[in-house]
């Protein structure tokens, strides 16, 4: 078992979350649960623990200046912070600090358990490597290793903290990371490594062979991990002379040998170049975007520069084209759903959409084709074979081909399944009265899963587990989209300030409503203005 602290000033909320879950069943046991940062500090101190959970707001030392304490003792401890809507912007400066997650209050029950469980995996794994390197046969080249895919795997995911970069800098140097010079990153996605769990050693000599045979000696470049996604990095050191277009042939290169030598899929993404230490978490994550958008534009490498260059971002497939999905499950028309589905990927691609315009696109397909199972009787979970989400899809399958084939096959099991709706109808006139609630009050900021299943007349646990079921989503991310749509139409419809928007959505804090937008559309709330302002001066001239 994991050992847990709580902290908060507030005695209901920490009793509610030490009580309001089956700890044990997610592998933690709750130790202590303090009203104060300074009490914490102390036990934090005297004792060990693997999570703290935090209120980032308290009296005298709060969350951030505690998480700030625990870091220069170098205390090894993970950090999920409890925050409102009105410390959203405080809770991103605390990412520097190393804290591993936040969550917002009211805490979401599903949300904060699948966070628990995610975590729970990773401290596994870290356990797991631990006593690898306490075994006395581990070799030195293996200890190594493991400890350097460690240490950029954090980076990569958790970001480089400011006042120790000059730190990370020298450590990362005597790994072979020269950040002083200017560099790239290219992301590799190698499927056989997705499949199987392969020592990581011969991971490494696999694709440095493939390195060292492009690069004459094989200097100037080093081979990482990020354990956390499972993917290969090499680092590159690039000289004035060497051009875009020669870096991203030497990498397609290195991906043709690993794709023969290994015998399976493989694709790359390239970032731009750059240097400095600050820079290699930005090159990352450039390099895994330009990774995700080789399944968009049907590339095996490419990279971050190609994807500004190409594609449309701001495609929006039609309410009526998702409608006609919805009617066709609803007629029991397998080839009428398959036709449609066809349609709508067939002309994103043709529009040679990006992979971030794509995924938005599918999730309001897949959230279409949930609503009407709602009048099916039916839940869309059990019809998505071994993908149990949308984002699970978009990462192990390797092409859109492969997305659209899957989404075919899930309403032709759904279609074929009609047979169970006697036995699963009961739930859906609830959940259809849940969805209409939310869709008239999404305006409502104060607006909870609690007053939502009071109308219904149902317990909040009740409606949370079968919303889930039935809609492929909790009732918080149907929330979201349904108010993004609104924000959208919004900003689309007439003169209107981003904040004001925002507010009319259900956003109080407009820095939050953005963040969302963005992650949802693959464009900022400021953007689709300046697309609407842009399409009517083009269309009066």
């Amino acid at each position: 078992m994991f050992k847990v602290i709580i902290v908060d000033d507030e005695m209901l909320i920490r009793k509610r979350i030490r009580l309001g879950f089956d700890w044990n069943a997610l592998g933690y046991e709750v130790e202590d649960d303090v009203g104060s940062g300074g009490e914490a500090l102390r036990l934090i101190t005297e004792r060990a623990y693997d999570l703290a959970i935090v209120d980032i707001a308290m009296p005298g030392m709060n969350g951030i200046e505690l998480v700030k304490r625990l870091r220069e003792e170098n205390l090894p401890i993970h950090i999920i912070f409890l925050t409102g809507h009105s410390d959203f912007a405080y809770a991103q400066q605390a990412i520097k600090y190393g804290v591993y997650d936040y969550i917002l209050k009211p805490v979401n029950e599903e949300e904060f358990t699948r966070m628990l469980e995610k975590l729970r995996d990773k401290l596994v794994e870290e356990k797991r490597e631990h006593k690898l390197l306490e075994n006395l046969s581990l070799g030195q080249s293996d200890a190594r290793l493991i400890m350097e895919a460690k240490f950029f795997s954090d980076i990569f995911q958790y970001g480089i903290q400011e006042e120790i970069a000059d730190e990370i800098a020298v450590q990362a140097g005597e790994a072979g990371v020269d950040t002083d010079a200017e560099y790239t990153l290219s992301v590799f996605r190698i499927q056989l490594y997705t499949q199987e769990s392969l020592p990581l050693l011969e991971q490494s000599q696999k694709i440095y062979e493939a390195g060292r045979r492009v690069m004459d000696k094989g200097e100037g470049f080093t081979v990482l991990f990020d354990l956390f996604n499972n993917y290969c990095i090499l680092f590159k050191e690039w000289s004035v002379r060497d051009s875009r277009e020669g870096v991203k042939g030497v990498m397609e290169q290195v991906r043709k040998l690993l794709e023969q030598k290994l015998e399976t899929v493989i694709r790359c993404g390239i970032s731009s170049r750059k240097k400095g230490i600050r820079q290699l978490v930005n090159a990352y994550t450039e390099a895994v975007c330009a990774l995700n958008n080789t399944k968009a534009f049907r590339e095996k490498t490419m990279g971050y520069e190609d994807v500004d260059k190409r594609g449309d971002s701001h495609y929006r497939v039609s309410s009526a084209k998702i409608k006609e999905v919805q009617n066709c499950v609803g007629k029991n028309d397998p080839m009428g759903c398959e036709r449609m589905i066809r349609m709508i990927f067939d002309e994103m691609i043709g529009r040679q959409c990006n992979y971030e315009c794509i995924s938005m696109n599918a999730n309001r397909l897949l959230l279409g084709i949930s609503e009407a199972c709602i009048a099916s009787g039916l839940e869309i979970r059990r019809f998505m074979g071994e993908y149990k989400s949308l984002e699970a899809a978009f990462e192990y399958l390797m092409t859109l081909g492969e997305i659209k084939e899957w989404f075919c096959g899930m309403v032709k099991a759904l279609i074929e399944s009609k047979s169970t709706q006697a036995a699963a109808g009961k739930n859906m006139p609830i959940v259809g009265k849940a969805c209409e609630y939310m869709q008239r009050h999404c305006s409502d900021i104060e607006l909870t899963q609690a007053e939502v299943a009071e109308q219904v007349g149902v317990t909040p646990a009740y409606l949370s587990g079968i919303f889930k079921k039935a809609m492929g989503v909790t009732m918080m991310q149907y929330l979201s989209m349904v108010r993004l749509e609104k924000a959208r139409e919004l900003l689309l419809g007439k003169e209107i300030e981003v904040r004001e928007a925002a507010a009319l959505a259900g956003y109080s804090d407009e820095y939050y409503f953005s963040r969302c937008f963005k992650k949802y559309y693959g464009v900022s709330p400021s953007q689709v203005k300046h697309l609407k302002t842009r399409n009517s001066e083009s269309s009066t001239t």
